[in-house]
């Protein structure tokens, strides 16, 4: 069925929201609830807890980005923060205020 996905591409998304161990050290200081969609076991298995089935995916797909890269949301924010600019310009006629630090 998905036999022109590249393996690496299927690889770097499984990774992605699959909690490995190398992740329980970040996880440590959470304070927070979180459920993984997937657990690697470290033998090649991956599991899927029960519970992840009623969480919402996203919300712990960003949970275990953050922490791995805390500046994750930064790096995803910046995209909107642009478009949010643009259209406050385009809403003004032009550019014509600007942010002095």
């Amino acid at each position: 069925m998905f036999y022109n996905i590249d393996k690496k591409i299927i690889t770097e998304a499984l990774n992605a929201i699959t909690l490995r161990p190398e992740d329980l050290n970040l996880l440590k200081k959470s304070t927070s609830k979180f459920i993984p969609l997937l657990i690697d076991s470290g033998n090649g298995f991956l599991l899927r807890p029960i519970s992840s089935m009623e969480e919402n995916p996203f919300f712990s797909v960003i949970d275990i980005l953050t922490h791995r890269n805390p500046k994750f949301i930064n790096d995803i924010s910046s995209f909107r923060e642009e478009w949010l600019r643009n259209n406050l310009y385009s809403i003004f006629a032009g550019n014509k205020y600007y942010n002095i630090d």
